[in-house]
């Protein structure tokens, strides 16, 4: 349990940095990417000591109707929000370009990030809080929590839908696939609009 604890502070911490890389130039983008590997390197080697349920999640590949119903109200809902929060905050997103010069930016944000933080929490915290609250209160802690991890106010509540969006397509599924699936498309759809200015 403290480790999960250290893990999702570390992770939070890093997602504080990563909100900056802006101002901080494209070269943090290694640190940022390193974080995120040894952050899945900690949670492979400690994996006994988690959540077993949430690790059952990790491994499990639902049904296929299961699997495609889930996985598109993760695309749906997701590109939703990231469409609003381009409306509510162009230039907010913006603050991300260095992401899209570098394949480090890419390789950190779409495939990297998304699989740390839907194991973190959605297989760990999610399943953590559940047995000890109830299921609505494990599912707004986990989202509260991946909000928390993405910077500034509007990002916060943003990637707080997300996590309520991503938490139920896990919780529904069975499986972190649906919502890694969702949280990658839109981290690379937003890359994309950052890229081409259409933010």
């Amino acid at each position: 349990m403290e480790l999960i604890f250290v893990l999702v502070l570390l992770w939070m911490t890093q997602g504080l940095f990563f909100s900056q890389v802006g101002a901080i130039g494209s070269g943090a983008l290694v640190g940022v990417l390193t974080m995120g590997l040894l952050e899945l390197a900690a949670l492979w080697y400690f994996r006994r000591s988690l959540p077993q349920r949430g690790v059952a999640c990790v491994r499990a590949v639902p049904p296929f109707d299961v699997f495609a119903r889930w996985t598109l109200f993760s695309l749906f809902c997701g590109g939703l929000l990231q469409a609003v929060s381009f409306c509510l905050a162009p230039t907010l997103d913006m603050r991300l370009q260095p992401l899209t010069q570098h394949w480090t930016g890419w390789l950190a944000a779409v495939a990297v990030a998304p699989l740390v933080e839907e194991i973190l929490f959605r297989a760990c915290v999610f399943e953590l809080v559940r047995p000890r609250s109830s299921t609505p209160i494990a599912l707004l802690l986990s989202a509260a929590l991946f909000g928390l991890a993405h910077g500034d106010l509007v990002s916060i509540s943003l990637a707080f839908c997300a996590g309520v969006v991503f938490g139920v397509a896990y919780l529904r599924s069975g499986s972190i696939l649906p919502g890694l699936i969702g949280h990658a498309t839109v981290n690379a759809a937003g890359l994309i609009a950052i890229r081409h200015g259409l933010g």
